[in-house]
This record gives C-alpha cells, structure tokens and sequence, in this order.
C-alpha cells in the first residue's frame, strides 16, 4: 500500500510548538498577578489644578483641658462611636492644611513611593480622580508615602497618620493635599496611650530603646470625626508598628468593615514568606477581601500586600488589552497545535480506512 500524506505539519514540528507554548503558557501564569511599573505609563503627569481639602467644623475652646478629657476617655475605655470622643478628634486633633500652601517636597517630581500598589490600584481603578485614602504611619509624607501619586495626578485627598512627633513636624512641612494627624491606629476598639518606639538604626522593624508616648484612637472613631465612610484605598504601614504589643491580625479584626465602604486595602510588610502572610490572607478574607497578589520591587525589601473588597464595582477593564490579546493568540496556537496531532494520529487514519471499507478511493 502507498504512503498516506495527510495536509498536515510534520510530527516533530506541531510537538515542538506544543512544548514551546506551553511552557510559555506555563509561565505566564505563575507569573505574577501584579505588575510592578515604574511610573504610570500614562496620566502620570503632574496635575496642575489646585484643590483644596474639604474643611470640617472644628470648635475649639481655649480654656479646655482636651488633653484630661482624653485621658479619661482613655482609662474608662469609652466606645469608639461615641460622640464626645469623635468630637474630641475632630476639634483637636486633626489638623486641616490651609489653603494657600503649596507643595514643599525634596523630590518635586518623583512619584514612585512604593513596591507597586500605587500603580496597580490606579490601573484597576481606571486612573479615577478625586477620592478619598487613608494611609497609617506616614512618615514625612513624601519618601515613604504611597498616596502622593494620587494626591499630585488624581487630586486625590485623605488622612495622613503618623504618631512620631518628629517625624509629624516633618509630614507638616511637606504642606499635603490631606487631613493630618498625630496619633497612631490602635488594635482595639477604644481609645489608649501607648508607648512607642523609634528603631536605633536602620532596621527599621525593631523597635529601639528611645520611646515616646502618643494617643491612639480606632481607625472608625478617626473617620466618623472626618465624616468619611467611603475610602478608596486603605494603606497600613505594618513594618514599623513601633510597638511590640501591637498586632497587625488584632488591628485588621478591630476595624469594622461592614460599617465603612472600602475598596482596596494594602498592606505594607516585611513578610516575604506564606507561612508569615497567611494570618493576614486569611483575616482579609473573612472581612470580605479578596486577595489580588503580593508585590515587591528588586531595591525594596518591603512587600505590599493589596487586597480588593468583594463587592466593589470597579470601572470596567476593556476586553481588547495587550494582555488579553496575548492570552488568546498562545490559547489559539496550542488549540491549533494540539487539534494536529489528534488529526494526525487518529482521525485522518480512520477516515482513509472508512473509505477503503466503501469502495471511495
């Protein structure tokens, strides 16, 4: 019987595309979920529009021993709904840029302050402008901030906490778009004093022996004095707790998330392994967050964390992005290659020797 030549491509070469593309696939998909750009490809100009922060009715009184009032709050463990501690807050503890400041920062115009979560939540939420942050242990407001970007290109505003008074005075005089405060974010759900401290040299994640005493207040009490229960991104500082009785699960448990609408949430920690972060995984999931990867630049040793709340809308990604296109050109290829093979080894066979059983060839 004469060879049978089927139309089709050499055995060798569709194993060769196969193994190829799947490799390839392979990779592409344990790849990981976030990438972590530079800047902003587009929109990362800097705006130059001027915004000022909402202002907030603040009564002060003079003659007010705020400072006793708080300290009894704090030895009576007063809720953190009520209103004479959110009143408190408001009228003497967040303080409101004027405004007629401008911007006064050692790098003008650098906006990469961290491991990619800027990045990554301006992409999923389509470069939207003009919502609300929150970020905990903001340093001096500029190197180590990662709200800056969407202050300056999104006019973004929020809250800056920071409880190190020195490092406040520093975050003042960077003149922030944002509500500031010195005080920490506790773990608990009442106000406390807390003894805090600064590291001694450049391991940042142990605390050293000079302390100083600053309040904490429960993220909630801070928002009902701001009147803010929407917040697009939620950035806590975890690798500079500077407290060793501080616990980052405990923190996450105390914040009421069904009463507030908070779409992402990052975490920046020193974790770099999934025995360290599955606490946290696993606490982010039962608040109703799903996890969207772990990020971390080659020159950064800090990890971000970022999670998306499960019934947020965000605005809709188009179908027709590089990525997709990539996705569907390799799925194309190992189908086509695949369907080769199968072709080749059992159905053209079958065919010829159907039609030699019928008398048709």
């Amino acid at each position: 019987m004469a060879t049978i030549r089927y139309k089709s491509l050499p055995l060798w070469a569709i194993y060769t595309i196969i193994a190829v593309f799947v490799i390839f696939f392979i990779w592409y998909l344990r790849s990981p979920k976030l990438e972590v750009t530079d800047q902003m490809r587009s929109g990362s100009e800097l705006t130059s529009k001027h915004f000022n922060v909402k202002k907030i009715p603040q009564t002060k009184d003079p003659a007010f021993d705020y400072m006793n009032a708080m300290e009894t709050m704090n030895e009576q463990q007063i809720a953190m709904d009520n209103v004479k501690l959110v009143e408190l807050i408001r009228n003497y503890f967040i303080h409101v840029p004027s405004d007629d400041d401008t911007y006064n920062l050692e790098e003008p115009t650098n906006l990469r302050f961290s491991a990619g979560q800027t990045s990554y939540v301006d992409q999923r939420l389509r470069a939207k402008e003009k919502q609300f942050y929150v970020e905990t242990r903001a340093f001096s407001g500029e190197g180590e901030s990662c709200t800056l970007f969407f202050e300056r290109t999104r006019q973004w505003t929020g809250l800056l906490v920071e409880p190190d008074p020195v490092k406040f005075e520093a975050l003042k005089s960077k003149n922030r778009k944002a509500y500031l405060l010195n005080a920490c974010i506790n773990d608990k759900t009442y106000p406390t004093k807390m003894k805090m401290f600064r590291p001694d040299g450049s391991d940042i994640s142990k605390p050293g022996t000079e302390s100083y005493s600053t309040q904490c207040f429960p993220l909630y009490s801070v928002l009902l004095a701001l009147e803010q229960k929407e917040v697009t991104l939620l950035s806590l500082n975890f690798y500079e707790l500077g407290s060793p009785s501080q616990s980052e699960v405990d923190m996450l448990m105390a914040l009421p998330f069904e009463k507030l609408n908070i779409s992402f949430v990052a975490i920046r920690t020193l974790y770099s392994n999934k025995a360290r972060q599955g606490p946290l995984e696993w606490t982010m999931d039962q608040k109703g967050f799903d996890s969207q990867g772990r990020l971390r630049t080659d020159d950064q040793w800090v990890n971000d964390l970022v999670f998306l709340n499960k019934k947020s809308k965000l605005p809709p990604t188009p179908f027709w992005t590089t990525t997709n296109i990539i996705r569907a050109v390799i799925m194309f290829i190992i189908i086509y290659a695949v369907a080769n093979v199968l072709a080749y080894k059992y159905l053209f066979p079958r065919l010829h020797l159907y039609k030699l059983a019928h008398d048709l060839v």
